[in-house]
């Protein structure tokens, strides 16, 4: 079989592969996606040969889902189509508002929806053109973060470590769920890690080379702040797209990923520890402040689009509840515990 068959024979209990058409919007849409991904390994891979090549494709589902699987010797990364579909749809949606993100472009072009897109048939975009570009800017970083994370489960032998054909980003598989919630956390934690510490270097040499950067880029580079404040509020909206499930504090380890609190602190706190080792590190201040900011004005759009629409017209619903950033004791407790099976689990992970 080639590949476009083993993936849709692993992926069919989901959906099965997704067939792209040349003229369809939503397979325009994919294949972008598919090409952030493919860009950010094939440059990972420039500086390391030793690393996989992975094939990427979609799956046909419209659940809020990506997945990472090994047949054979190849590797693969799945991302259901109504991931791609609804981030691309709901950040295009945002910027349409005038009030939400009012500093970016000239938001006084465009005009209050008063109706939500439906999906896979249309997309509602900003009139202006600097805010379609910021659009465009938050799905780049979205789908990188989302990649980079199942490229970890792959390269930092996650998989082989299972021993399984399938593990996938928000969703543990059954035999390693038996196994032990806290090692599936812990693998989490890890790919997050990987996949912020990949974009935060990537953020920082794009901004150091400014000038050499491709056009379409530069608008997310005018300050180093605002390249933060962009790629917290893309990664904080697919925390957010998760977060439907509230959480019990007294059955923390007993989930098999992390809860988006956990999530949204090991992105975060990695952003001072990288940027304190750079030549960038008297900006520090500055760029925490904007990424806190950045969550604001995420939480301040949603109330925003719920006075003049209703959120569960996007095929995942978003919990009105935003992302608890007060760490109890025991939430901070079970962050320690992840870390510190970190340590233990690396080892056991060497040989992958």
């Amino acid at each position: 079989m080639n590949n476009d068959a083993i993936f849709n024979e692993v992926t069919k209990q989901y959906g099965g592969r997704f067939h792209l058409k040349k003229n369809q919007f939503s397979s325009r849409i994919l294949i972008e996606a598919r090409q952030i991904g493919l860009e950010v390994i094939e440059d990972l891979n420039k500086n390391n040969s030793k690393l996989p090549d992975v094939n990427i494709n979609f799956i046909n589902n419209n659940l809020f889902n990506a997945y990472s699987f090994k047949n054979n010797d190849s590797y693969y990364i799945g991302i259901n189509k109504g991931t791609i579909i609804n981030l691309y749809t709901f950040f295009n949606y945002i910027l349409s508002f005038p009030n939400i993100l009012n500093f970016i472009g000239n938001n006084e072009l465009e005009i209050t929806p008063d109706y939500n897109p439906q999906y896979l048939n249309e997309i509602i975009k900003p009139k202006d053109k600097d805010r379609e570009i910021y659009a465009q800017g938050l799905f780049y970083y979205a789908i990188l973060f989302l990649t980079l994370h199942e490229y970890a489960h792959i390269i930092n032998g996650h998989l082989d470590f299972i021993n399984q054909k399938r593990n996938f980003i928000f969703k543990i598989i059954n035999s390693l769920q038996k196994k032990s919630e806290l090692n599936a956390q812990t693998l989490e934690y890890n790919a997050d890690c990987y996949a912020a510490n990949i974009i935060i270097k990537i953020i920082i040499n794009r901004y150091r080379d400014n000038i050499n950067l491709q056009e379409d880029k530069k608008p997310y580079f005018k300050s180093l702040e605002e390249a933060f404040f962009l790629w917290t509020f893309a990664t904080y909206t697919v925390f957010r797209f998760l977060g439907t499930n509230e959480y019990n504090l007294e059955k923390l380890d007993k989930y098999p990923h992390p809860a988006p609190i956990f999530r949204q602190y090991y992105t975060s706190t990695l952003i001072p520890k990288i940027i304190q080792n750079s030549e960038y590190s008297n900006l520090n201040e500055s760029i925490l402040k904007k990424t806190s900011i950045a969550i604001t004005e995420f939480e301040e759009s949603l109330k925003i689009i719920k006075k003049n629409s209703k959120l569960h017209n996007f095929i995942i619903p978003i919990n009105p509840i935003p992302i608890n950033h007060t760490y109890t004791g025991k939430e901070l407790h079970q962050i320690s515990r992840i870390q510190n099976n970190w340590s233990k689990m690396r080892l056991q992970l060497k040989p992958y």
